[in-house]
C-alpha cells in the first residue's frame, strides 16, 4: 500500500513539475543557489540571540571565500573545506558568551518553503544548504541565501544574481514574485514541496554530507 501511495504521489509531482518548472531555465534556480540554515539550541531569548551571533560569525568567516566563487559548485567546494573551521568559530562565539555548547555544521540538501529576503523570494524546493545546529537544535531557525551572497546585503540583488550567472528569467522569478504569474507558480511549487516532503517521510529521512 505504501509503495502504491508513493507511486501515485510521484506521478502527480512529475505532472505538476512538467507543467510549471521548465520555463526560461527557472528550474536551475535550485542548482545555482546555496542556502544558510542556522538552528538555535532553544527558543529562549538568550539562545535566539546566540543564534544570531553565530550567524554573524559564520557570514564573516565565509564572506571572502563566497565572494570569490563564480558558481554554486565553487561555493559548495569552498564551504566543504571550511566545515571544521565553521564549527570551531561558532563554538568560540558561544564560549565567549559564557556558553559551552557543541555546534554541528553539515553541507547537504534540505527542503525549504517559499522564503522572502528583502525583495528577493526563493520558491519552495530542495536546495544545497549549509546547516548549522547549535546544541540540541530545538529552537527557531534562521535562513538566508549564502550564494549568491545575499545574506548580508540584498540591496543589489539583481546585480549579484546576474554576476552569479542567473538568467533574466530566473532574476524575474526571484525579484518580481509579487507578479500574479509568479505568485501562482510559487504556490504550485509549495504544493509540490509538501507532496515531496510527505513522500520523503514515507521512505526515510534526509541525507547530509560532512
Amino acid at each position: 500500500m505504501r509503495a502504491m501511495i508513493f507511486f501515485c504521489i510521484s506521478v502527480l509531482i512529475l505532472t505538476l513539475s512538467a507543467a510549471i518548472l521548465p520555463i526560461n531555465g527557472e528550474e536551475a534556480v535550485y542548482s545555482d543557489t546555496v542556502r544558510l540554515h542556522v538552528i538555535a539550541a532553544s527558543d529562549s531569548e538568550r539562545d535566539q540571540a546566540l543564534k544570531l551571533a553565530v550567524r554573524d560569525g559564520i557570514l564573516e568567516l565565509t564572506g571572502n571565500a563566497i565572494q570569490a566563487c563564480g558558481s554554486a559548485d565553487e561555493a559548495e567546494a569552498a564551504l566543504g573545506e571550511m566545515i571544521s573551521e565553521i564549527e570551531e568559530r561558532a563554538e568560540e562565539i558561544l564560549a565567549d558568551a559564557g556558553e559551552v555548547c557543541e555546534v554541528e555544521a553539515q553541507l547537504g540538501y534540505e527542503r525549504y518553503p517559499t522564503r522572502s529576503y528583502e525583495g528577493v523570494s526563493l520558491p519552495a524546493g530542495r536546495y544545497l544548504s549549509l546547516r548549522v545546529k547549535i546544541g540540541e537544535a530545538a529552537g527557531k531557525n534562521w535562513w538566508c541565501v549564502l550564494y549568491p551572497p545575499l545574506c548580508v546585503d540584498s540591496s543589489r540583488a539583481e546585480e549579484k544574481l546576474s554576476a552569479a550567472g542567473f538568467t533574466p528569467g530566473q532574476i524575474k522569478l526571484l525579484c518580481e514574485s509579487d507578479n500574479p504569474r509568479y505568485v501562482l507558480k510559487f504556490r504550485l511549487l509549495e504544493v509540490i514541496e509538501e507532496l515531496l516532503h510527505r513522500a520523503a517521510d514515507s521512505i526515510g529521512g534526509q541525507q547530509y554530507r560532512r
